[in-house]
């Protein structure tokens, strides 16, 4: 009778003690995935308009290299932006589908930059990406492009 007891004491944990252990678990190994989908977004929206930056200086130094003018134009309705000269050079799909061109200062939903790679006309756009908004700032002069959230 005695070993019984001996074994029954030395057995492992209890059931509750499992259900305990078990949940506390599966909220740490849960907690990651409902913060990491928020970062993601902040993430995806900083990496589209550091992107659309890039494009912007690409527009420009295609404009030097070739000696023409390049012209960024905005198709809202097919959801793409365009980059051409004489043709076609990029057709770049919005990469949300909640992005949002507005001109701010800069006359027209366009940029232009001229064969020696200043821009027609400086001033400001907005991009709008799901619930972020950023500036884009076009200073007249080479090189001059600065963006900032908003």
């Amino acid at each position: 009778m005695l070993k019984d007891k001996a074994a029954y004491s030395q057995a492992g944990y209890t059931l509750t003690e499992l259900l305990i252990t078990l949940s506390i678990f599966s909220m740490l190994v849960l907690l990651p995935m409902i913060y990491l989908p928020t970062s993601m977004n902040t993430y995806k929206t900083k990496e589209i308009a550091d992107q659309f930056k890039e494009d912007i200086l690409l527009a420009q130094h295609l404009a030097m290299s070739h000696g023409e003018i390049v012209t960024i134009k905005f198709f809202g309705p097919q959801k793409e932006y365009r980059i051409f000269g004489s043709k076609v050079y990029l057709v770049r799909p919005f990469a949300d589908e909640n992005m949002v061109f507005s001109s701010h200062s800069l006359p027209g939903i366009q940029i232009q930059f001229l064969e020696n790679g200043n821009p027609r006309y400086s001033g400001t756009m907005h991009l709008d990406i799901q619930k972020e908004k950023y500036a884009y700032t076009i200073l007249l002069g080479k090189g001059r492009v600065h963006y900032r959230k908003l």
